[in-house]
């Protein structure tokens, strides 16, 4: 009954974590394609296992907002690399304003802006998404 009720990959159901972690619909799973970077950037590109989904993942090389959380040894985090498999908990930063909408937005070019004025856009084929558990190109639990 819970599979039926969960679908898992969807386009809106858009996070991350290792594969080999236990099975979770709010989890994407993803094969990493590119990693590319631009300013304070990284710019990760994913497809989607199940639904073939281009998933462009922005991920700041730094932290914006330092932790105020206690130090945790970062040299043990996982880091994404190309041609790896990952389960990622997205959210999808690309949707147009509800004005902008036309019969094929996902044809339009849509960007955000980011700190410190950095201009990202979506690409032919990926939508702009952000990862909670994901600070540069280190994995976290969450």
């Amino acid at each position: 009954m819970i599979t039926i009720f969960c679908s898992c990959g969807g386009h809106k159901n858009p996070a991350l974590s290792p594969v080999s972690e236990t099975d979770d619909c709010s989890l994407t799973e993803c094969k990493i394609i590119k990693i590319d970077n631009f300013k304070n950037y990284y710019l990760i590109y994913a497809k989607g296992i199940k639904n073939n989904i281009g998933y462009k993942i922005i991920s700041p090389i730094k932290p914006i907002v330092p932790s105020t959380t206690s130090k945790t040894n970062n040299a043990n985090l996982p880091k994404v690399m190309v041609g790896n498999t990952y389960r990622f908990k997205l959210t999808w930063i690309s949707e147009p304003a509800k004005e902008n909408r036309v019969m094929n937005y996902l044809d339009l070019e849509r960007c955000i802006i980011r700190h410190p004025f950095v201009e990202i856009c979506t690409e032919a084929g990926f939508e702009l998404y952000e990862a909670n558990n994901l600070q540069g190109l280190e994995l976290h639990k969450g």
